[in-house]
């Protein structure tokens, strides 16, 4: 028996979901800056799969046993970037977004991959893309709950 896990496919279906004024980005898609693309929902380059576990639901040997395996994804939402005044005049609009977000992932039953997604917001001010830019934005962490796979 071999055991396989399959973060791609979760990461695919993630980027694949549709937010009105958001761009999502998948885990082949994460560039140094996003200067270019406000708005932007992409995978935490620092830190994308934290928290992994799994456990064991079966008896079995070398593979064969059945085993669910639990971690957390974490992606950053940037919605505009901070300029030299650290201006709050689209804080609206990011929070608007952050719902929008939130209500996709929470509404969406079926990530293909995955057997349960739970989303987290935290971190809502500046963060930071790759190459120090600053935007106003959040973190959004999606614990997920996937079997795996036997072949």
């Amino acid at each position: 028996m071999t055991v396989n896990v399959n973060f791609v496919a979760v990461a695919n279906a993630i980027g694949n979901l549709t937010v009105s004024g958001v761009t999502l980005r998948d885990i082949d898609q994460i560039t140094a800056s996003v200067l270019v693309a406000p708005a932007t929902l992409a995978p935490k380059p620092g830190g994308w799969i934290t928290n992994m576990r799994v456990t064991t639901d079966s008896v079995g040997t070398g593979g064969a046993q059945k085993m669910t395996l639990y971690y957390t994804l974490n992606y950053t939402y940037y919605h505009c970037q901070i300029g030299s005044v650290l201006d709050f005049g689209s804080y609206s609009a990011m929070i608007t977004n952050i719902a929008a977000i939130l209500v996709v992932l929470l509404s969406n039953d079926v990530i293909t991959g995955a057997l349960d997604q739970t989303p987290k917001v935290s971190d809502i001010g500046p963060v930071l893309d790759p190459a120090g830019n600053s935007y106003h934005g959040c973190v959004f962490s999606l614990d997920i709950e996937q079997f795996v796979e036997v072949a």
